[in-house]
């Protein structure tokens, strides 16, 4: 074991020896954290959209937009997830894509072709036919993430009291 890893396994164990496993939370107690920390529990905006892709740079990018645009098609190639992306989140899009198509989409007007938007795979023609703003998930939604974050929560003030008891005792250095 290396010494970072060392270091690591001798951290996990005093924050267990100092905090001890959190008892299983109440159901009221969860409800309440979901409450406070609605934020958390964000979603993402999300947006549903088509695409034709190409893996070279097309010679004449403004006149395949203009064909797009008036209903017509294009040569293609193949896109590992197709045409359609209904529904996707931005770190989605973002994963696939890259941030550049996240930012050119949420500028995009809807039912209209832009483009061609560059990605790490090729280039691409993008039609965003509808927008889903950002919305709150609801706790049953995310019962499992309020449970997490509630026994993190719990482990953090019981470290953070541990911590603040030495202090008055002894000089404490923290990293």
């Amino acid at each position: 074991m290396t010494s970072p890893e060392a270091r690591e396994v001798l951290i996990d164990k005093e924050r267990f020896l100092i905090a001890g496993a959190p008892a299983e939370p109440r159901e009221a107690g969860l409800v309440d954290f979901y409450a406070e920390n609605l934020a958390r529990y964000q979603g993402e905006p999300r947006t549903t959209f088509s695409q034709v892709f190409l893996s070279e740079k097309p010679q004449d990018p403004a006149a395949l937009l203009k064909t797009l645009n008036l209903g017509g098609t294009i040569r293609s190639d193949e896109f590992w997830l197709g045409r359609s992306f209904p529904g996707y989140g931005d770190s989605m899009v973002r994963g696939i894509f890259g941030q550049n198509f996240v930012t050119a989409l949420k500028a995009a007007p809807q039912d209209r072709w832009i483009g061609p938007l560059q990605s790490a795979r090729g280039w691409h023609f993008v039609r965003v036919e509808s927008r889903e703003a950002a919305r709150r998930r609801s706790y049953a939604m995310v019962r499992d993430q309020v449970r997490q974050d509630f026994m993190n929560a719990q482990t953090s003030t019981a470290i953070d009291g541990a911590v603040a008891r030495l202090k008055e005792k002894y000089d404490v250095v923290e990293d």
